[in-house]
């Protein structure tokens, strides 16, 4: 496990510390390249933030509060071409649980898939 130090500006101007703790990072390979012949994926990385003082957090969805001391996750995902971060995608999102950062990393490697999958394969003959 990775740990670092972050120095923000809290809910009232006063410097707070967030210390991040990565937790899980993975991957998917999608089993189909795209037009230059690279293997489409997603990869993500969740870390754990605890902040010692009060922060506001966002990024996807709606920015809640957050007491000093109250553990936050970080989801950071991007599409990936041949295992490699791809493309404009600058996807954070503040989750309140680690689960409820699992599950948005599912959700928007499926969604990417699907996107890919349009873009890239072929329908099957019936």
């Amino acid at each position: 496990m990775t740990t670092t130090t972050r120095t923000y500006y809290g809910k009232s101007d006063e410097k707070v510390t967030a210390t991040y703790t990565e937790l899980d990072t993975g991957s998917v390979d999608f089993g189909f390249v795209d037009k230059k012949g690279r293997a489409c994926g997603y990869a993500w990385d969740i870390s754990q933030i605890v902040c010692d003082g009060e922060m506001t957090w966002g990024g996807y969805g709606k920015a809640f509060d957050v007491a000093a001391g109250v553990a936050v996750f970080q989801l950071l995902s991007n599409p990936t071409r041949n295992g490699k971060c791809y493309g404009p995608a600058f996807n954070r999102a503040m989750c309140r649980t680690l689960e409820e950062a699992r599950q948005l990393a599912v959700k928007r490697a499926e969604a990417s898939k699907k996107r890919d999958a349009k873009k890239f394969t072929k329908p099957e003959a019936a």
